[in-house]
């Protein structure tokens, strides 16, 4: 009998020679994961921080209104340029903190993002005058334009493909609801503010408290994989990845003595569905759904290779 008859085919872009923490076999690996907790934080975290950041944008349309009536009457060509510097900064910000995702990662960046938000909110609501409160919106329009694109290539980089779709609209759907909350906020706020602090700058507090909230989350989270393969950091890929298939029970089985360590690619199962890991000793293909292992007890998607 010819032995490469029994031997399981490798999986389509995963040849044999890729390495676990090479871009092909990372991406394998990641797409063949169910949804789990970790990627649900990452929602939740990102989602967060787009909440934030659409709040902060809707803010300038309570601020036209409040700047407009007395006792502020603030001119209406003064009024332009602080409405204006938001979307000033986003549009220098987007391109910006695109470049600095691709060089230092996507969380890195998704973190210097909220940060500066954080700085820039604050500094808007501890502002004494026009010019300062101006400068502090650059500077907040600067991050609110770099967040939302970096978020979506987040998730698009970690989510399962069967949800990822799902999940983008879901923190967007949430996410828009910020502009409503920061309007019933100042709203709410109006007819008696809080220790005589006008309304506005309490948005922009709370604003600012849940950058910071954000940002402190983010370093909780694992880097993209896909990113850190890209860049050629194979084991801190192999690492990251192995963040989300421990959530999903895929933990690695230990070789016994003298027995060569198994591959940790994805190799094509008896079933023909090309998800089997026989390092973990399981397959999370849809072929096999209705088996368990007792590798992963309870989880009736895993099957034993």
């Amino acid at each position: 009998m010819n032995d490469a008859s029994a031997r399981p085919a490798a999986p389509r872009g995963a040849p044999p020679s890729d390495p676990p923490g090479s871009l092909t076999a990372i991406t394998a690996r990641l797409d063949g994961l169910p949804l789990t907790r970790l990627h649900l934080a990452i929602l939740a975290v990102c989602t967060l921080g787009l909440f934030t950041d659409v709040a902060e944008v809707a803010l300038s349309n309570a601020l036209a209104a409040i700047f407009l009536a007395p006792p502020h009457s603030m001119p209406r060509g003064d009024l332009s340029l602080l409405l204006a510097s938001v979307f000033a900064g986003g549009a220098v910000g987007a391109p910006v903190f695109g470049l600095v995702g691709d060089r230092f990662g996507r969380r890195r960046a998704l973190q210097g993002t909220l940060a500066l938000m954080a700085v820039g909110s604050l500094a808007a609501a501890a502002s004494s005058g026009l010019t300062q409160l101006t400068g502090a919106r650059v500077v907040s329009g600067f991050a609110i334009g770099g967040f939302p694109p970096l978020a979506a290539t987040y998730l698009a980089d970690v989510m399962p493909p069967r949800r990822r779709g799902a999940m983008l609209m879901l923190c967007a759907g949430i996410g828009f609801l910020g502009a409503s909350a920061v309007i019933l906020l100042v709203q709410g706020l109006a007819p008696s503010p809080p220790l005589g602090i006008a309304p506005w700058r309490w948005a922009l507090i709370l604003g600012g408290v849940l950058a910071v909230i954000g940002t402190i989350l983010f370093a909780l989270l694992p880097e993209s994989p896909r990113w850190l393969a890209s860049v050629g950091r194979a084991e801190a890929a192999d690492r990251a990845c192995g963040r989300f298939e421990d959530a999903a029970g895929l933990a690695p089985r230990r070789d016994p003595p003298g027995r060569p360590p198994r591959s940790r690619r994805p190799v094509r199962c008896g079933r023909g569905c090309g998800r089997c890991w026989p390092s973990r000793g399981s397959c999370a293909g849809p072929c096999c759904s209705s088996r368990s292992t007792g590798s992963a007890p309870g989880r009736r998607w895993a099957f034993p290779c």
